[in-house]
């Protein structure tokens, strides 16, 4: 069967939606399909074809960005030619791009699914702009695809676009792209507190939240503290991106805040197995679920999440682990103090039941039998 999919940034770009889609394209083409991906090219150094663990994967050059969208002349001409013979066109969203995709499908004759991962927006003119392009695609993407996948019940139904399409909906999580082979070793306390984020370093994930709430934890933790952040910066021009790294800057000069950068998978799984919480700060309706947190958890490590629509599923999910009010840095530093100091610590059987409930074969399931009802 050949299936192709669409999407803005695919590996080596770091982002939700390439971590939630590589795992599928790459367990598609281990299962013999013939599978091809669509993407930007962000960057000039990139292959404009290559194979990826046997998925081929298309880049298509960028003439310039807005915001963080690329503009990409040669889009709709690249997907009409991978989309002859195609069996399946799977569409990722938010994507700029959705509509000329799903376009390219209907005129090859290919059925269309859509996963619908999470809302778009953005700040300023250029943002606004962006975001009521995304809209329009999105709408004339939907209207013309099969179906349409959402994380989960709980993010659709507060969703404009998944209610709009709500009798096409299915819903199936994305798989984790480092799912443990086995469980966690016993842990050993630490001197110092770890309080752990993993994410890009942008406004959009509250990381600014997290920082208003260290005076709270200084007045409720009696033991010492260190917020530590994993992951990539904002590009250059990104709203906000500016005062956030001079901000960082000045905590983790007074010792309060350690940043790592970016980590390879090695050295992910040491830092989910050595911190003592991981916080999901995020405000914005663009977080669809977080997923960082199922990878947390099943190291044994609980979770702090904003009490927001999808967000706060893993956490329900897993049965451990606090929700805050979203926005309030002192609900946020009590729901630390509480996971740090006063909740039991996740034991083999909770850990064992997040493994059940997030296991990979699960997802991969459901996506083919999606397929295998949709392809023609």
């Amino acid at each position: 069967m050949k299936i192709v999919y669409s999407i803005t940034y695919y590996r080596p770009h770091i982002s939700g939606l390439t971590n939630g889609l590589y795992p599928i394209a790459e367990h598609m083409a281990r299962q013999g399909h013939e599978v091809t991906v669509i993407c930007a090219r962000h960057d000039p150094a990139l292959a404009a074809d290559e194979v990826l663990n046997g998925v081929r994967v298309l880049r298509v050059p960028v003439t310039w960005f807005v915001g963080k969208g690329p503009v990409m002349p040669g889009f709709a001409a690249t997907c009409l030619r991978a989309m002859r013979g195609a069996d399946l066109v799977h569409v990722v969203a938010p994507q700029a791009d959705a509509a000329l995709a799903v376009l390219a499908a209907r005129m090859r004759g290919a059925p269309v699914v859509i996963s619908y991962i999470c809302s778009f927006g953005a700040s300023g003119l250029k943002g606004w702009v962006a975001t009521q392009t995304a809209r329009l695609s999105h709408l004339l993407a939907g209207a013309l695809a099969q179906r349409i996948v959402a994380l989960s019940e709980d993010y659709a139904a507060q969703s404009r676009f998944c209610r709009l399409f709500r009798r096409k909906l299915a819903f199936i999580p994305v798989p984790l792209p480092c799912y443990p082979q086995e469980c966690p070793a016993p842990r050993t306390a630490n001197p110092v507190l770890r309080i752990g984020f993993v994410g890009r370093l942008s406004p959009e994930k509250s990381l600014d939240l997290l920082l208003d709430a260290i005076p709270h934890l200084e007045a409720r933790l009696a033991r010492p503290f260190c917020i530590e952040i994993v992951g990539p910066e904002d590009p250059p021009g990104t709203p906000g991106r500016n005062r956030l790294r001079h901000r960082l800057a000045a905590e983790a000069a007074q010792g309060r805040v350690i940043a790592h950068g970016r980590l390879d998978q090695a050295g992910l799984d040491r830092f989910y197995s050595g911190i003592d919480v991981l916080v999901l700060p995020s405000n914005s309706r663009l977080e669809a679920y977080g997923m960082v947190q199922v990878e947390a958890m099943l190291r044994g490590t609980p979770c702090v999440a904003s009490d927001r629509p999808g967000m706060r599923l893993p956490i329900r999910e897993a049965g451990f682990g606090r929700l805050f009010a979203p926005g309030d840095p002192a609900a946020l530093a009590e729901a630390l103090d509480m996971v740090l100091c006063y909740d039991p610590r996740p034991d083999a059987e909770d850990i064992a039941r997040v493994r059940a409930h997030f296991a990979p074969g699960r997802i991969f399931a459901a996506h083919e039998a999606l397929i295998s009802h949709l392809a023609r």
